[in-house]
């Protein structure tokens, strides 16, 4: 049951979405979707963004990047949305156009001599329970001396609307974290209460900055959230049972992956125990850039009070 205790902030909209859903996608790791023309679009714009912020490479360099990691043909193509390899590189062209217009006082945070993109952050829970994350971009605004957290997101809607991002715990979480980095490793500098979505609507080929202001509360409640989070899963391994929300069975007008297998009885769906170890092994601390407590972060957080 380790494997129901490893959360992500991905993992926690899913239980939040569907426990069943949940404890299947924890429990059989190999059951992963398949490589699509939506995935690897998302995947090659977003490091695209990352090596724009970071400006240690060519436009140039950062085109050939892109070639090297789409892992689909070059004239696959998603039409409706306007995702292909070509529509990824007028991404990348339209988003250094916004960060020279939004961006040009902010550069890429260093930590521990690196710079702060896909920064990787585990947060020890207790009870064996530990929460992982992935920041996209950490920002640094040299003449305010602050930190800020953006995170980079696609979508083929015409409209992107403050709902869909505002009230969002990922980006809240990796401020959270940000503040004990900051004061535990003692970077001297505060983390901002702004947070940043940075949009591209794929279908109208535009980028849309999202900034929303963060109080310490929203921080509070995060972590509040979180421990709330933990005691279901703990709720559901005592019991045996994750109830599977129906309303949920499918989404963007399709079915879920486990529709009509979630019925079945673990028994027949798991797999032998040692088909998780390169799962587990994917999780130890080394494998982070920062390892905090839950405790940790409370601390930081009341000594700001």
């Amino acid at each position: 049951m380790m494997q129901l205790k490893n959360l992500s902030f991905s993992s926690s909209c899913t239980l939040h979405t569907c426990p069943r859903k949940f404890e299947l996608t924890k429990l059989i790791p190999k059951f992963s979707r398949e490589e699509s023309i939506h995935t690897t679009y998302g995947k090659v714009v977003g490091e695209a963004v990352q090596a724009v912020f970071a400006n240690v490479k060519s436009r140039t360099a950062i085109v050939m990047d892109m070639f090297l990691n789409w892992n689909l043909s070059l004239l696959e193509e998603d039409s409706k949305s306007r995702k292909s390899f070509y529509y990824a590189v007028i991404a990348l062209d339209k988003f250094i156009a916004l960060h020279r217009a939004e961006f040009y006082d902010y550069e890429v945070a260093k930590f521990k001599g690196k710079p702060a993109t896909e920064l990787s952050m585990r947060i020890d829970l207790g009870d064996g329970f530990f929460l992982r994350g992935f920041a996209d971009v950490i920002l640094y605004h040299g003449t305010r001396g602050m930190y800020k957290v953006a995170e980079i997101k696609t979508t083929g809607s015409r409209y992107v609307i403050e709902a869909q991002y505002k009230n969002s715990p990922q980006a809240v979480g990796y401020s959270t974290i940000l503040d004990a980095i900051s004061e535990k490793f003692q970077y001297k500098y505060d983390s901002s209460y702004e947070i940043s979505y940075i949009v591209y609507k794929t279908y109208l080929m535009e980028w849309e900055h999202l900034p929303f202001p963060k109080s310490k509360l929203e921080r509070a409640k995060w972590i509040k959230n979180v421990l709330l989070d933990k005691e279901e899963i703990q709720k559901g391994i005592k019991q045996g049972y994750f109830p599977m929300h129906g309303e949920s069975c499918s989404a963007f007008g399709r079915p879920c992956k486990f529709f009509d297998l979630c019925t079945l009885s673990n028994h027949a769906l798991v797999p032998p125990n040692e088909m998780y170890e390169e799962q587990l092994e994917r999780e130890r601390p080394a494998n982070f850039a920062f390892n905090f407590s839950i405790n940790d972060l409370i601390e930081v957080q009341l000594e700001d009070i």
